[in-house]
């Protein structure tokens, strides 16, 4: 598609020509107003027959654009390559742009000037950094003007190039050394400690451990009682319910609670695949919801990273319902922990928030929900969920469902440490 359009400049003249002429006529110094006029009329006509040239030169350049690759990490780049090729007979000076308009992605450069003569070709590079889920892109802009730019010919080519977005886990690109030493999968594993063939670690002896599991020689080296704690090779169940609807997405790109939510999850799931746990996971987009049966470590993290990374929050949709996707998810979950993730919008509403906490107050497991928000602190949410309690008479329903935990960003390992122990400790 190719058009020829007039810039601010050619409106800004064409508005001096009209003031030009209306004061001529009202008799402020017509024989100079209006040759000036004219001359300006000159003006924009030679600029648009120059612009027209350019257009029917734009017509003859060829544009292909690929992306490369179409998976990525969070924080990595990907790039879109765009080939222009002129199959004309005269040289053509044209400006290429990516408008996608994409306000979730970051593309740079923003432009490129491109010098083609007769049969050449040129490849051109932009690089995408975009937050979690899917984008679409490639719409690309060849401009050519006129020398004084009063005129714009365009060239568009709309190639529609799917980018997928994998969400970093917590603390950058991996699970950091301290997550792992002090974070989920530590306090997980104290679930499902016993006697076992497969070492642990070795601690003080309290009243009530096995004598059978004291090390002597850690003991004679001490001077301590020392016993051994084992790590059971069990398989535990987790499943998690969270909440990417619409009002998870409000807020700045790449820094909103479902920005923030996709991240924690992932990254709890991986940690809990590394002990042989079993995972499953419901994806809750405003009205509907996709449950993924629970399944073992590695292909739950693969499942979850897939249905993240395509995830399209401007499909998303209103909150409608969320406690019955709770509800259902529990089923999945059975006697083991349910771990909703949710954000701001959940707690602002009297009957939402009572349904949500029926639901998960009959899951008859371990349960936990997880208060998503940028905000630092999260102060305005604590003040509307204190209010809730005390105008609503919800305290003593919320106690009896879970801890309600906020997590202030997904940056915060402490606090999504201090998030998980809560819901997982016996």
């Amino acid at each position: 598609m190719s058009l020829v359009k007039p810039t601010a400049k050619a409106y800004a003249l064409y508005i001096i020509v009209v003031l030009l002429v209306v004061a001529g006529f009202a008799g402020v110094s017509p024989d100079a107003l209006f040759p000036a006029a004219l001359v300006l009329v000159s003006i924009v006509a030679t600029s648009r027959g120059i612009a027209e040239r350019e257009h029917e030169r734009l017509t003859m350049v060829r544009l292909e654009a690929s992306l490369e690759p179409s998976t990525v990490q969070e924080g990595w780049p990907a790039t879109i390559t765009v080939r222009a090729s002129n199959n004309g007979n005269s040289d053509v000076v044209v400006v290429l742009r990516e408008t996608s308009n994409d306000q979730r992605a970051t593309v740079e450069p923003e432009e490129y000037l491109v010098e083609l003569g007769p049969g050449e070709e040129t490849l051109v590079e932009f690089e995408v950094r975009a937050a979690p889920g899917l984008h679409v892109l490639g719409r690309i802009e060849a401009l050519a003007s006129d020398p004084l730019g009063l005129f714009e010919a365009t060239l568009v080519v709309d190639k529609r190039l799917f980018l997928y977005v994998i969400p970093s886990t917590v603390g950058g690109g991996g699970v950091s050394s301290r997550l792992e030493r002090h974070g989920v999968e530590e306090v997980y594993s104290r679930l499902y400690r016993g006697v076992s063939l497969e070492f642990y670690e070795i601690r003080e002896y309290v009243p009530g451990d096995d004598p059978r599991r004291i090390v002597w020689s850690a003991t004679a080296r001490t001077g301590k009682l020392m016993v051994r704690e084992d790590l059971v090779e069990l398989s535990a169940k987790t499943h998690m319910v969270i909440d990417l609807s619409r009002e998870m997405w409000i807020g700045e790109p790449g820094n909103t609670p479902g920005d923030h939510a996709m991240r924690i999850a992932l990254t709890i799931a991986r940690i809990l695949a590394r002990g042989s746990s079993v995972v499953g996971f419901t994806i809750f987009d405003g009205e509907m919801w996709r449950i993924e049966p629970p399944q073992h470590g590695g292909k739950a993290v693969q499942r979850l990273a897939a249905w993240l990374s395509s995830y399209d929050p401007y499909a998303s949709r209103r909150r409608v319902g969320f406690y019955r996707a709770v509800r259902e998810s529990s089923v999945y979950a059975g006697p083991s922990l349910l771990l909703v993730i949710t954000g701001p919008g959940v707690f602002l509403e009297k009957y939402p928030l009572e349904k949500l906490a029926e639901a998960v107050a009959s899951h008859p497991g371990k349960k936990l929900v997880l208060f998503v928000s940028p905000e630092p602190k999260s102060e305005r949410a604590r003040r509307v969920l204190e209010a809730l309690k005390v105008e609503y008479q919800l305290k003593s329903m919320l106690e009896r469902v879970a801890p309600v935990v906020f997590v202030e960003g997904s940056s915060r390992l402490g606090a999504l440490v201090k998030a998980i122990v809560p819901g997982l400790a016996p």
